[in-house]
Formats: structure tokens, C-alpha cells, sequence
């Protein structure tokens, strides 16, 4: 059986990963040109703790304050793109708690990089 495939699949925004298989056992895959920025982001996020420094790359449309009885609110200026906070908690599906200036948010990933101190 011979098999040859070419896939692309997306990788949140991110760029796209471009796999060749042909043959059987034979797969080829490589990353489009900003590979190294790719891997440095994944390596990053997966190393993401509580107390690690994070910035805000969009801001989020509606905010929930991460207290026992959580209120959600929209977002009028108090979280804005570039403001730095720290993670305090760890939730579910890629949400986390981090402490802002203007207090403390559940803030879902994609709005959020961590900052990477070398």
C-alpha cells in the first residue's frame, strides 16, 4: 500500500505545520519559516506556573473576577493590550487567575503570553 498525503494544519496562531507522508513508515514534517518563534511560544506556555509573569496581546472583551463568588463584567479599560500581571491559579480548558494592578482576573490564554526571563 502506498500512501502520499500533504496536510496543512494550523497551530493558534502560530504559523502552520506542513506534513508529507509517503510510503508506509515515511513522514516528513516541518514547520512554516517562523519555526524557532513557534517552539520558543510552546516551550513557553508549557513551562507556564503559578507566579510566572505574564502580558496581555489582546484584551479580553469580558472579564471574571477570580474570587469565590465570581462576577462577570466588560472590560472598560481595565485590563489593556501590554499590561503585565502574575499567575495565581491554574483553571480548567486553558483558563487561568492572574493578578493585575486593577485586581484579579480569570483570563482565558489566547489573550495572554508569558514573558520569558533569561
Amino acid at each position: 500500500m502506498n500512501v502520499n498525503a500533504k496536510q496543512g494544519v494550523g497551530i493558534a496562531g502560530w504559523g502552520s505545520l506542513k506534513c508529507q507522508a509517503s510510503g508506509e513508515v515515511e513522514v516528513d514534517c516541518s514547520l512554516s519559516s517562523s519555526s524557532d518563534e513557534v517552539v520558543r511560544k510552546l516551550n513557553a506556555r508549557a513551562n507556564l506556573a503559578i507566579g510566572s509573569p505574564v502580558v496581555v496581546v489582546e484584551a479580553p472583551p469580558l472579564l471574571k473576577t477570580a474570587e469565590p463568588m465570581p462576577m462577570m463584567r466588560p472590560n472598560k479599560g481595565l485590563i489593556k493590550v501590554g499590561e503585565a500581571g502574575r499567575v495565581i491559579d491554574r483553571k480548567p480548558k486553558d483558563v487561568w487567575a492572574v493578578r493585575f494592578v486593577a485586581g484579579a482576573y480569570l483570563i482565558d490564554g489566547k489573550y495572554f503570553e508569558p514573558i520569558l526571563v533569561e
